[in-house]
Formats: structure tokens, sequence, C-alpha cells
């Protein structure tokens, strides 16, 4: 495993433009990109990093110790800017150990499809912890895709981040997790956490497609979301199982009237299962939204840890929903189609 280090030697107190024109930083497998400022270390010890191949800007080696970036007088105390006009700004390796950290980056393409950091196919772990991520149109901001049909494990930690897009109304977002993949021996397993999101149409969101297969475990905990028209959005369609832990989110500044904190669509022509432990989030609606909306299609299965109502009772699960969360505008609404069941369990973690 290597280590790109960016650093800013302009000392201007401003941020240096590494512009990348229409290309893209691609990630090694096993690839640290990090950036250093005046004062700053990183501790490769983190990542279990024992030694790296010699290059430009990296440190190869063995490793007792955090890397110090020199001091106030060498470098700028403000990080440099990696930028990109292109399809994405930074790609992660589809043979996994990618890791983000500490970095600023931005892209600035029209194209609603374009991403900041993107993952596709990828077969192992992807990493954004302590960054800054911004697309200035509508684009994503992290983007991970997947539509292997064969067995993968796709892992994920997006921790402690700063990620803001644009508001236009599209299926795009800050966040964006999406699985077509047609194995039962697919996993997508991660950490959203401790991060500040805004914009776009969705703060983050979660698409299992159609021919989804496979099983997403994922703990959605995370610091705020505004500026959106759906907080959290998770569309889980296919045959798939889903195992979505989502607690302490706050959800404020809805961009429209029908803007919900927390929404669900489970099922479409086939029948899904969705284990959701949605407590102790603040959630801020539109006028003529909810909360939480919860709508479900004929034959799904709903797992509520804790929920102790009939398992074809709106009602009852609407004022279990409640109960756990906290509505500042509307409170929560509940669908479910015939034949579709909630009944109590435990979600796997990730």
């Amino acid at each position: 495993m290597d280590v790109v280090v960016v650093i800013d030697t302009t000392i201007d107190s401003s941020s240096t433009t590494l512009d990348l024109g229409s290309g893209a930083f691609d990630l090694d497998a096993d690839q640290i990109l990090t950036g250093l400022v005046a004062g700053e270390s990183f501790d490769p010890l983190s990542y279990v990093l024992s030694s790296g191949a010699p290059a430009a800007f990296q440190f190869s080696g063995s490793f007792s110790s955090a890397i110090s970036a020199p001091n106030t007088g060498t470098i700028d105390s403000v990080d440099a800017t990696i930028t990109s006009s292109g399809t994405s700004t930074i790609n992660f390796n589809t043979g996994g150990g990618s890791v983000v950290d500490g970095v600023v980056a931005a892209n600035t393409s029209s194209s609603a499809s374009s991403t900041v950091a993107l993952g596709g196919q990828i077969n192992g772990s992807a990493t954004v912890n302590n960054s800054t991520l911004t697309h200035s149109g509508s684009g994503h901001g992290i983007y991970l895709t997947q539509s292997l049909g064969t067995t993968f494990t796709t892992t994920f930690s997006f921790d402690n981040n700063t990620i803001a897009t644009g508001t236009t109304l599209n299926d795009h977002a800050p966040i964006t997790i999406e699985s077509s993949a047609t194995t039962s021996a697919g996993v997508m397993s991660g950490t959203i956490s401790n991060n500040t999101i805004s914009g776009s149409h969705y703060g983050i969101y979660i698409h299992q497609n159609s021919g989804f297969d496979g099983q997403t475990t994922m703990d959605i905990d995370t610091k705020n979301i505004s500026n959106t028209i759906n907080g959290i959005f998770v569309y889980q369609e296919g045959v798939g199982r889903a195992d979505l832990t989502i607690t302490n989110n706050t959800v404020s500044s809805p961009l429209d009237v029908v803007s919900n904190g927390i929404l669900f669509f489970v099922g479409n022509s086939t029948a899904p299962t969705v284990c959701a432990d949605v407590t102790g989030n603040t959630l801020t609606s539109g006028s003529s939204g909810n909360s939480v909306y919860f709508d479900t299609y004929p034959s799904t299965s709903v797992i509520l840890p804790g929920y102790a109502g009939g398992s074809t009772s709106e009602a009852n699960v609407r004022i279990f929903v409640d109960g756990n969360n906290t509505a500042t505008v509307n409170s929560s609404d509940i669908f479910l189609d015939f034949g579709a069941t909630v009944v109590d369990g435990k979600c796997t973690l990730p």
C-alpha cells in the first residue's frame, strides 16, 4: 500500500487548485490519497500500512509513526483542491482498498451523471473520511454502483465528511449507493456516519434495482442533512434484503412542500425484505411531506426492531415510528399494500 500526499506549497492562506482538466485521479488498489497542511499529520498505521512504492509525493518504506507535514514556514495552512470537469474527479479501484482521507475535491461538470468520487464493480473496500467534496452541478458527491452477477463483497466507510452538491431535482445525491447485482452471493456493506450533507434531490440515496438479488447492510448515523427533497431515500426492489440502521440523523431545510425526512419505497413486481431500525432522528419535512414516509408493495416483508403491533396495521406502525423519532412539521405516514407485513426482528449491522 502506498500513500499519495497532496500539499499546497503556496503560502497565501487560500486553496491552490490542482486542475485535472477533464481527467480523474485513478486510485490504485490499496492506495491512500490524503492532503496535508501546515502542522497536520497522517497516521498510516490506522490503515495497517507497512510499506509503499516510491514516486512523487509518496512515502515508501516501513512506518512506525505518523507522517507530519512541514511547518508553517514551508507550506500553506489551507488544503489544495483537486478538481475535474470530467466524469469523475477521483476513481476508486475495482480491486478494493482505495482510501480518500483528508482531501478537498470538486467536480465542475455540468453533466448530471458526473461524480466527485466514483466507484463501480468494487470487490473490496472503498473509504472516504475527513474530506470535503463539492459538486458545482447536479451530479453525485460519492457514487458506488454494483452490477456484478458473481460473488462479491463491497465494503465502504464514508465518515466525517462535508459533501455538497447542486439542488437540481434529479435522482442524484451527495451519497448514492446503487446496485443491480443479480447474485444472492453479492453483499454491499458499510457505514455513513458523522457527515454534513447538503443539496440535491436526495441527501443519501440507497437504490437496489429490480434485478437485485443480494444483501445490503448499512449503518447511517450522520450529522446533518439539509436542502434536499428527501433527506434519506431507500428504494428497495428485486428479491434481495436490506438491513438499514438509520439513527441520530438530523434532516432540515427541505427544498419543497412535499419533502420527506426519510422515504422508503419497498418492492415493485417482486417481494424484497427490509429491516429498518429507524430511531433517534430529528426530521423536518415540507408542509405536505412527512417525517418518515413508508410505502410498500404487495407481499413485501418489513422488519422493525421492537415493533409489537399488528403485522398489517398501518396505524400501529405510524405510532411506533413516531414514538422513535422527532418530527418538527408532520408525523410519519405508512402505506402497507395487500399482503405486506411488518414484524419485530433484529437488523444486521455492517
